[in-house]
C-alpha cells in the first residue's frame, strides 16, 4: 500500500453491495437533488445495508465465533435494541452473548449529501455527536466493560468541500470523532458517555455532482472504493488521506478485534533515562 494511490483502488464489494441497496430504495441521483425526504430515506438503507456487511465481516473473525452477531446478511436477524432504565436504543451492528451480555457494539452515522447553500458535509456533525454520547451513555451505564466503536460514514467529495482556510468536513469530523473517543478507565461513569474506538469511511457514491470552485474534484473514483481512517490518526486539513493510512474493512474489524481481545494494550512499555547518578 506504500505507492497506492487512490486512483489505483478497486471497487470493495461490500460497498458496491450497500449503495445497491440504498439505490434500490432511492436513486441517489434522486436524493442528491432532492428535499429532505429522499435524502432521509436513501441515508437509512444506506446505514442498514453496510452495518450488514460490517456485520459479517465481525461474524467471521475468531474472536468473535461464540458470539451472535447481529443483523444477518440475509436479513433474517436485526440487532436487538438495548433496554435499559426505561431508555431504548437500536444497536447497529451487535455481539453478544445471552449469558455475558453485549460485547462489541458499532454505531453507524452518515452525513451522506451536501448542504444545498454551504456544499459542505458536516453540517450535522454536531447533532450526529450528541445522537452517539448518548446511544454510548446508555449502554456504558449498564455495560461499562462494553466495547462501543463509532464507524461514521462521509462521501469522497468531504476532503475537499471547504476552502483552503478551513479544514473539510473529513478533517473536522475526524477531530470531532477523536475528542468524543477514547476511555482511561471503563468503571468510572464520568468516561461512559466516549466511544472506546472511532473510524471514518470515506466511500465513493459515484455521484456525476461536481460543485464549482474549491468543492469540485479534478479525478474520477470508481463507485465503491471506500478507505477506513483511524481518528486516532492525524488526518490532512485538507484533500484525501494517503492510503497507506487507511484500513480496508477487514483491516478496521482486525484492529477492532484486537482491542476486544487486549492485544492492542500488550506494547512493551518505553522506559525514559533516569537521572544520571553523581
Amino acid at each position: 500500500m506504500h505507492n497506492v494511490s487512490w486512483k489505483d483502488l478497486k471497487p470493495d464489494l461490500h460497498m458496491l453491495a450497500a449503495l445497491d441497496a440504498a439505490d434500490s430504495i432511492v436513486p441517489r441521483a434522486t436524493a442528491v437533488s432532492g428535499d429532505r425526504a429522499p435524502r432521509h430515506a436513501w441515508s437509512n438503507a444506506f446505514a442498514d445495508a453496510c452495518a450488514k456487511e460490517v456485520a459479517a465481516e465481525f461474524a467471521v473473525r475468531k474472536a468473535f465465533k461464540k458470539f451472535t452477531v447481529l443483523p444477518k446478511r440475509d436479513g433474517t436477524s436485526e440487532p436487538p435494541t438495548f433496554v435499559a432504565g426505561g431508555k431504548q436504543k437500536k444497536l447497529d451492528v451487535a455481539v453478544a452473548s445471552g449469558i455475558s451480555g453485549l460485547q462489541v457494539a458499532v454505531s453507524l452515522k452518515g452525513m451522506n449529501f451536501r448542504d444545498k447553500q454551504g456544499h459542505q458535509f458536516d453540517k450535522n456533525l454536531t447533532g450526529r455527536t450528541y445522537e452517539l454520547r448518548d446511544e454510548v451513555k446508555i449502554v456504558h451505564e449498564y455495560q461499562p466493560a462494553a466495547i462501543m466503536v463509532a464507524l461514521y460514514f462521509l462521501p469522497i467529495g468531504a476532503t475537499c468541500d471547504k476552502t483552503s482556510r478551513a479544514p473539510s468536513s473529513f478533517a473536522r469530523t475526524v477531530l470531532r470523532l477523536r475528542s468524543n473517543t477514547g476511555r482511561l478507565d471503563n468503571t468510572l461513569p464520568s468516561q461512559w458517555d466516549r466511544a472506546d474506538m472511532g473510524f471514518v469511511g470515506l466511500y465513493v457514491p459515484g455521484d456525476e455532482e461536481k460543485p464549482s470552485g474549491s468543492a469540485s474534484y479534478a479525478d474520477e473514483l470508481a463507485r465503491g472504493v471506500v478507505r477506513y481512517f483511524d481518528v486516532n490518526d492525524p488526518p490532512p486539513r485538507r484533500g484525501r488521506p494517503v492510503v497507506k493510512s487507511t484500513l480496508d474493512l477487514e483491516q478496521m474489524v482486525e484492529r477492532i478485534e484486537k482491542r476486544f481481545r487486549g492485544e492492542d494494550q500488550l506494547d512493551p512499555a518505553e522506559w525514559a533515562d533516569p537521572e544520571p547518578e553523581s
